[in-house]
């Protein structure tokens, strides 16, 4: 994404056709073996949310996209590449199943290290008692 907008639009793009755009040409109705079942959920849906769910909805991903437009203007191709790659790496989880660790790496990468969240101070997804790390290990690999 080369573009320089902070803020993620407050539209979303669809990416279905509607009803008039699959019409058939001589009775004008939904021509379902060209284009499929019509789905009036994704026709209707763009109309229906709030402008600003777009928006919280699509935040990270558009200041993820900016900040690489910046470096790729400010420090060339290979820094965006290298961060993408840094990212992708950090973002794999190969820790145990049955322990809950903090991505710090990650963390930093996407500036959430100098943020306090909701996640950071209540306990969540913490399971009392023994765990059972076999158990855990079976159903990551599914075994």
């Amino acid at each position: 994404m080369s573009s320089m907008q902070i803020v993620p639009p407050s539209v979303r793009t669809h990416t279905s056709v509607s009803g008039q755009d699959t019409a058939h040409a001589e009775h004008g109705v939904h021509d379902t073996m060209r284009y499929g079942l019509r789905s009036m959920h994704a026709e209707t849906a763009a109309s229906t949310q709030h402008p600003i769910q777009n928006r919280l909805e699509q935040w990270e991903d558009n200041q993820r996209a900016w900040k690489m437009t910046v470096q790729r203007n400010t420090y060339g191709i290979g820094m965006p590449l290298r961060t993408a790659m840094e990212r992708k790496l950090v973002a794999s989880n190969y820790h145990m199943p049955a322990r809950r660790v903090a991505n710090l790496h990650l963390d930093v990468l996407d500036g959430k290290d100098e943020t306090i969240s909701p996640a950071d101070v209540l306990p969540t997804g913490i399971e009392y008692g023994p765990v059972d790390i076999h158990a855990a290990m079976e159903r990551k690999y599914n075994v």
